[in-house]
């Protein structure tokens, strides 16, 4: 498929399957969230995205069945390679593999051990907020397909937990497969960027740093999930190179969910002498998206 073609089927997608497909090209974790009253709707829409990649797994809640919920059936290239050479060696192994695409929700409520391993936020590539009000296209248009034994009736969302090839993308033809993820990757790669881009994004870095609100979560690896994240975000708009607006969407969507707001007593002007009951009002209801906003305003734009 030619570049032009493939960002125009990149234009079809929702905002759910853009930030799956950007996992998918960096090869990387996502959070998405929602308001909890959506997210059995959002499990939902997760397992009807459009992008053919693999199998995917479901990941439940103690150690052993999370471990579990992320293999498929499935055997690795050195397996398959001790197949072909007769070797009976290989019928001892487990021959499933980590599946594509995990789909893990509650995480907050598991097992401690899988906390752990799950829930370290550095590790995160990105976060994005779904809108409850921008709807669920894909459940709602596939929720009278294929669910039928699984369906409550009084519930249009209610399907089935497990992801399985009987539900995955509602029976339909992906839009996007394993090709063009490859070829959205290899485009990435080989995006440009600026020395007056590059310095934008690392005045955007210094500024969140030492904004007095910040306690910590700019990390040296968020900072090279950002100089990934605005190379990956070129080809799905067509570009050879990153613009200043796509440094700054980036931004949005690597910090969120690193950034940890500091608390009144550990603000850094209280070692000057600043009033504590003026420094706590002053953070009071601060988000790390408001922050942000507050640096990209801050930082002169490249022109």
């Amino acid at each position: 498929m030619d570049p032009q073609s493939l960002v125009e089927r990149v234009q079809e997608l929702n905002d759910v399957e853009l930030a799956t497909l950007l996992c998918l090209i960096a090869g990387q974790h996502c959070i998405v969230h929602t308001e909890p009253e959506s997210l059995d709707a959002l499990e939902q829409e997760l397992q009807l995205v459009r992008i053919q990649s693999g199998p995917e797994g479901f990941a439940d809640e103690d150690m052993a069945d999370f471990s579990n919920g992320l293999l498929v059936a499935g055997k690795s290239s050195a397996e398959e390679r001790r197949i072909r050479l007769g070797s009976e060696v290989e019928q001892y192994h487990d021959d499933r593999k980590i599946a594509n695409i995990i789909i893990a929700r509650d995480l907050n409520q598991a097992d401690h051990q899988v906390q752990i391993q799950a829930l370290e936020n550095d590790h995160v590539f990105i976060s994005h907020y779904h809108d409850p009000e921008d709807g669920f296209p894909n459940l709602e248009e596939g929720s009278e397909c294929d669910f039928e034994d699984d369906v409550d009736r009084d519930n249009p969302y209610a399907l089935r937990r497990s992801v399985g090839p009987d539900i995955a993308n509602g029976g339909r033809d992906p839009l996007l497969g394993p090709d063009n993820i490859q070829t959205l990757t290899a485009l990435g790669d080989a995006a440009k960027v600026t020395a007056e881009v590059k310095q934008y994004l690392q005045n955007i870095v210094t500024f969140l740093r030492l904004h007095r609100a910040v306690a910590g979560g700019i990390t040296p690896r968020a900072t090279r999930h950002f100089d990934l994240l605005v190379k990956y975000l070129a080809p799905l708009q067509g570009l050879e190179f990153v613009t200043p607006s796509l440094v700054a969407l980036a931004a949005r969507k690597i910090y969120p969910h690193r950034i940890t707001i500091t608390t009144p007593e550990n603000e850094r002007s209280m070692q000057y002498g600043s009033d504590l009951a003026a420094v706590a009002a002053m953070l009071e209801g601060l988000t790390p998206e408001q922050v942000i906003d507050e640096v990209l305003a801050a930082v002169e734009v490249p022109l």
